[in-house]
């Protein structure tokens, strides 16, 4: 039981704890945010294979 108490109040672990929170918070925020960017990136690329594929034709 002393073991387990003293795991409670190690502060170490709740710093480590903390940034893997924060990183993990961070990559959310990077994935919601560049999806509508990657998916707008996608799209002006089709239409410029669409337009260059019609000009060779």
């Amino acid at each position: 039981m002393e073991k387990l108490k003293k795991f409670f109040k190690e502060e170490e672990g709740v710093t480590a704890l903390e940034y893997t929170v924060l990183a993990a918070l961070i990559i959310i925020v990077i994935i919601i945010f560049f999806t509508p960017i990657r998916n707008a990136v996608s799209k002006i690329w089709s239409e410029i294979n669409s337009a260059m594929t019609a000009a060779t034709s």
